[in-house]
């Protein structure tokens, strides 16, 4: 004869995390950024869920909320970055690859001369391109000697070539400066 006992019956309940998406925001398009910028991310919000993220390997950062920002030191080149949403005592994680559209050469420019008024002035012509991690192209300015080069504004022109055409004479001595701009992704960048 035999005797047999059972005990109470316990309860395994399983919980679905939330689905999470990670984003850059529409600031950064084709997660694309440009040298010096802090990069704006935007995750799932979900109420009550505590956020984290995490550069490559580098170890999980607390954040206060759904949308947080990374400073570019901390990504400059290219990082993948992680978010991590815990709700109750479940994780749930993406993940997205972001990258700087570097310009790593601004090519060089000649053309440096004094002319007399009234003068049409020589082209001012390229002597290298730019090298960038997009296509690059290029807008020129100009601004009166009479300004700061640094601190004050330059005036840009409707040039868009490798080199700088004159037309005509000008009306005060003048520098011109070639900006080379890098296409990345959806993501222009200046250098």
């Amino acid at each position: 004869n035999s005797c047999q006992s059972t005990s109470a019956s316990i309860t395994v309940s399983l919980t679905t995390p939330p689905a999470v998406l990670l984003n850059t925001t529409t600031s950064f398009p084709g997660n694309t950024f440009c040298e010096g910028e802090n990069v704006d991310f935007e995750a799932t919000p979900i109420v009550g869920a505590s956020y984290e993220y995490e550069i490559g390997l580098g170890g999980r950062v607390a954040v206060g909320s759904s949308s947080f920002t990374i400073p570019y030191a901390q990504l400059a080149g290219s990082a993948t970055v992680t978010v991590y949403v815990t709700t109750g005592s479940c994780v749930s994680t993406d993940m997205i690859f972001v990258e700087e559209n570097v310009i790593s050469d601004a090519g060089t420019i000649t053309g440096t001369q004094t002319i007399c008024s009234g003068d049409t002035p020589l082209n001012l012509t390229s002597t290298s391109t730019g090298a960038a991690s997009g296509t690059i192209s290029y807008i020129w300015e100009r601004q009166a000697v009479t300004q700061n080069a640094v601190a004050d504004p330059w005036t840009r022109t409707a040039v868009t070539s490798t080199s700088y055409s004159f037309t005509g004479t000008i009306s005060e001595s003048t520098r011109f400066r070639r900006v080379p701009i890098s296409a990345l992704n959806g993501n222009s960048c200046e250098g």
